[in-house]
Parts: structure tokens; C-alpha cells; sequence
């Protein structure tokens, strides 16, 4: 280090803090300052998430002892620890004194605090829904500011209602880490449906990532599908994030295809292009909970597995609606659409079915979607994708689905988005 001083030995400064009875420093002198890198900090109480930065500014008192006066540079919380505060203040209660050199007129002590926060993992409850949605739009629009993309509104009012969903039919899948201060700063939620263990989310906070908190509840959420013996473990991840990419893919999930969201934005005064229909399948609302298990049927063949607990959701909630597609009286395929532009899942009994339930589905859904039409593809559906692509949508974002085996057969099913497949 250029132009700076090492002092003598290390030293202990149980005699100088209490609290930091075990702590060792490093000390270094520029001109008048003292820079103090503590090596280890055990502090209970005092840690927060992530790393906490304090000041020191110490003016001296006389000439063997100087006052320190503590404020806080950054801190991920808007709480200050116990004995600090934003204001300059005493960190440590009757340790605000010590002696000092008499050479050294200022000090500025910076002290990085990095530990392992007491965390605790539980099962979510309904009150923890609406920070946990606050907690998924704070992480994915830190990944969105990283790689330069558009973020989504901070503001959450309310939980979402897939999220209410499967907690009612997922408690155990639920899960929330968190902190001394009973802030949610992790989530895990998985869904079993058959054999299939399927994850909805997975979210550290942005200032404890790559700490072990996402490990301990992926493990802990992969813990539950192998209780409920399952054989396929999957989900969908962002591309643009290789070190998502990376952490599941230690955990034998590895990248099997390709998944790309598709969006038009919808203006009345510009007319859509004209998504053309060659074999015209009529459709009608589904509004009876006993079709479902036709639904199922149709889901069993396109994707391996039955998921009556999210048709029923689907049918049931207003900003969701279920059209079967016939040709005939034959039940060609089912498309699920949603108030905020989503269009899918989409099965159909036969490829032939697909391309036109499809564009039927997504009309029905510009007639009713007021600003955005979304459709995730697989990367084989070439000729879905050209067709959309000709309709005036175009590719915002590749996911990648992950998994022990591919999840669904792409001639005949169309995901309904990276949450649920």
C-alpha cells in the first residue's frame, strides 16, 4: 500500500470496546488517519442483512483519550442497529472512549461489518404474502437494472392471486426466510402436482445474495418434493442471469430448452395485424368446475401431469378465463386467458389444433387486453413464433427451463408463463 505506514503488531481491543471482545485489527496510518480492517466482529445483536458500513469520527479529547461519534454510510434497512442511529451517536454504550497516541489529532476509523445475519426459514403465512410480492418485484428489477431493462412499479397493494393461490393449495411448498427483525428477506415456493415437483419462485434479497440463503431454501424446497414422491424437479430461470444458471444447475437441473416471452402492445388507434385462421374451431367459455376433468386429460397427454388446482383457480377468479376450443362437438383444446394480457397455458389434443387455437385465443385476448398481449413459446415452436412474430410481437426476454427431463410437448402445448409452466 503506497504511502502508508504499517503499525506494530495486531492488536487486541477488548480493553478499548466491549462487544468486540474477540475482535482483531489490522491498523494502517496515512498522515493523521487510522484505518481499522477488523477481521473478525462477533457482535450479536448488531448485524443487519447484508453489509453494514459505520464511521467513526473521533476528535480528540486530550491527549490520551479521544470520543467516537458513530453515523451510519449505508445500510440496506431503514432501522438503525441497537445503540446507533442515522444521526451521529455512540455505537456501543459505555465504550465511547479510549486512549489514543498523541500524535493523532483525527481519526477516521472505518469498520466493515460482514457476517452471517440470524436468519430463520418457516413456512409463509397469509400475512407475509404481500411482502414476499414486494420482495420478487425488488429482486427482479435489481436483475432488470443490471442488464440494462425496463423495471417493473415498486408499488404492491395487494398479494397477487397465484401467490394466494398456492399458498391454499401448497402451504409446505411456502416458504420465507427471515430476519431479526422479522423482515421477509428470502421466499421459496414450489408446487407438487403428481409426480412433478415444479418452482414457482425462488428470491434472496439483492443485499444477501450469494451469502447461502438461496441454497438452504432451494434444498429445503427440494426436501418437500422428494417427501412427496416425486420424479421430475423443474422450473423456468431468467437467461440473462448465468449465475442462476449455474447455482441449478449444481443441483442436477440442468438447461433443457430454450422459453421465449413474446409481447404486442395494443393501441385502439392502430389497427393489430391479422393473425390468419385456416381451420376455424368454435369456443366457448368455461365456467363449470366439472370440465376440469377434461382438462386434465388434455394436460396428462401435453404435459405429463393433472393440475386441477390451478383450473379451478383459473375458472373461479375473475381475472382469469378458461375457452375450450371444438372442432365439432370434439374438444380440440383449451386456452387459458388473463386480464393483464398473459395467454396461456395453452393444450391442444392434436398439433394440427395448435396454431389455430392459438390465434384464436390471442384474438379473444386483444379484444379484452387494454396495453400488452404476452405469450411464452418453447424454442422448437418455430412456426408459432414466426406466426406471432408476423402479428407484431416481438421476443422480450429467453428463459431457460431447467429440469431432470423437458417438461411438455411443444406441438401441443404452449407454457403459461415461467411460474407455473
Amino acid at each position: 500500500m503506497r504511502g502508508v505506514r504499517r503499525l506494530p503488531d495486531d492488536a487486541a481491543i477488548s480493553s478499548s470496546f466491549a462487544g468486540f471482545a474477540s475482535a482483531r485489527l489490522l491498523r494502517y496510518a496515512r498522515d493523521d488517519t487510522l484505518t481499522m480492517l477488523f477481521q473478525q466482529i462477533p457482535v450479536p445483536g448488531l448485524l443487519v442483512p447484508g453489509e453494514l458500513t459505520i464511521v467513526f469520527h473521533c476528535l480528540r479529547i486530550n491527549e490520551f483519550q479521544c470520543a467516537a461519534d458513530a453515523h451510519i454510510c449505508r445500510l440496506p434497512t431503514t432501522s438503525p442497529p441497537a445503540g446507533a442511529s442515522h444521526s451521529t451517536s455512540t455505537l456501543v454504550r459505555n465504550c465511547h472512549c479510549f486512549p489514543l497516541p498523541t500524535h493523532i489529532e483525527i481519526l477516521k476509523i472505518g469498520i466493515m461489518l460482514k457476517g452471517k445475519p440470524k436468519l430463520t426459514i418457516r413456512r409463509a403465512r397469509p400475512g407475509d404474502l404481500v411482502p414476499i410480492c414486494r420482495l420478487i418485484v425488488r429482486t427482479v428489477n435489481g436483475l432488470y437494472r443490471r442488464v440494462g431493462r425496463k423495471t417493473f412499479p415498486a408499488r404492491v397493494p395487494r398479494a397477487w392471486p397465484l401467490i394466494v393461490h398456492w399458498l391454499g393449495s401448497d402451504p409446505r411448498g411456502m416458504l420465507v426466510a427471515v430476519n431479526g427483525r422479522k423482515q421477509i428477506v428470502g421466499h421459496a415456493g414450489s408446487i407438487v402436482r403428481g409426480k412433478e415437483w415444479y418452482l414457482c419462485n425462488l428470491f434472496v434479497a439483492p443485499n444477501l445474495q450469494s451469502r447461502g440463503l438461496g441454497a438452504q431454501l432451494l434444498e429445503r424446497s427440494l426436501a418437500y418434493g422428494r417427501e412427496c414422491g416425486c420424479t421430475r424437479f423443474a422450473l423456468c430461470t431468467f437467461a440473462e442471469n448465468p449465475q442462476a444458471v449455474a447455482f441449478y444447475t449444481r443441483y442436477d437441473l440442468p438447461a433443457q430448452r430454450a422459453v421465449l416471452m413474446l409481447h404486442r402492445k395494443i393501441s385502439r388507434n392502430q389497427p393489430l395485424p391479422e393473425i390468419k385462421v385456416t381451420n376455424a374451431l368454435t369456443c366457448r367459455l368455461i365456467e363449470d368446475e366439472d370440465f376440469v376433468n377434461r382438462l386434465n386429460r388434455l394436460d396428462k397427454k401435453a404435459r405429463g401431469i393433472a393440475r386441477p388446482e390451478e383450473h379451478l383457480h383459473w375458472i373461479a377468479h375473475p381475472d382469469s378465463a378458461t375457452y375450450a376450443f371444438f372442432e365439432g362437438r370434439r374438444l380440440a383444446g383449451y386456452a387459458v386467458i388473463h386480464a393483464r394480457g398473459l395467454v396461456g397455458p395453452m393444450a391442444v389434443s392434436e398439433p394440427k389444433y395448435l396454431p389455430d387455437l392459438m390465434a384464436g385465443a390471442i384474438n379473444i385476448g386483444a379484444a379484452e387486453c387494454k396495453n400488452t398481449q404476452i405469450v411464452f413459446l418453447q424454442g422448437e415452436s418455430q412456426e408459432s413464433i414466426q406466426m406471432l412474430l408476423a402479428a407484431g410481437f416481438r421476443v422480450d426476454e429467453v428463459l431457460l427451463e431447467m429440469a431432470t427431463e423437458k417438461l411438455a410437448d411443444p406441438e401441443i402445448y404452449i407454457p403459461g408463463s415461467l411460474a407455473y409452466y
